[in-house]
């Protein structure tokens, strides 16, 4: 999408404080059409009943959401708004996932090299060897060359632009959305679904 900045500027620029028929005609043509053309995609991250009242319910959480404030605009969002693709993504981990405290020193699961070598102390932070990797965003895995099937649905559709909203916006619903940006999609953050 490129918009026109410099016509625009010269066709507003009677002053007036009040758009003309020209003028709107003007913002149409560079700037409405092309933003109705967009194929657009709905990305609602981890609205699930774990975190709505189970046993990860975010209510409490640091950012204070309440999952029951965002149903009705969500809703009202799904209905009203004509997305070429609506995506729904679910927070989950396999029984023996490195995130669960049972798991965190399996054998199984080898620290890096730079991690053996230095001389750990409680509560350092390592990394393993391919571990299981912990999934904030529904884009991607891990900040390498790793990508989920997500990004290749919207490629696929010609998606151009994404709609982010969801639950645990601290976290996954931010990384999903700052993914979008960096992938290269037109991405807007829905403050209140």
């Amino acid at each position: 999408l490129r918009v026109e900045v410099d016509s625009t500027r010269k066709c507003l620029q009677d002053g007036d404080g009040e758009l003309n028929d020209v003028e709107c005609e003007h913002v149409n043509q560079v700037l409405i059409e092309p933003l109705n053309r967009l194929r657009t995609a709905l990305i609602v991250v981890d609205f699930q009943n774990d975190f709505v009242a189970g046993s990860m319910a975010i209510k409490n959480g640091s950012a204070a959401e309440d999952p029951a404030e965002a149903l009705v605009p969500l809703n009202r969002l799904l209905v009203e708004c004509p997305f070429t693709l609506i995506v729904y993504t679910m927070d989950w981990h396999p029984y023996n996932h490195i995130s669960f405290w049972e798991h965190c020193r399996n054998s199984d699961r080898k620290l890096c090299a730079e991690d053996r070598v230095r001389k750990l102390k409680p509560f350092d932070v390592v990394r393993f060897e391919a571990p299981d990797v912990e999934q904030a965003t529904a884009m991607r895995k891990i900040k390498v060359n790793f990508s989920t099937e997500l990004e290749d649905v919207l490629r696929s559709e010609a998606i151009d632009a994404i709609f982010v909203c969801g639950l645990a916006y601290d976290v996954c619903v931010a990384a999903t959305a700052n993914d979008g940006v960096e992938l290269g999609f037109l991405t807007a953050l829905i403050a209140d679904c």
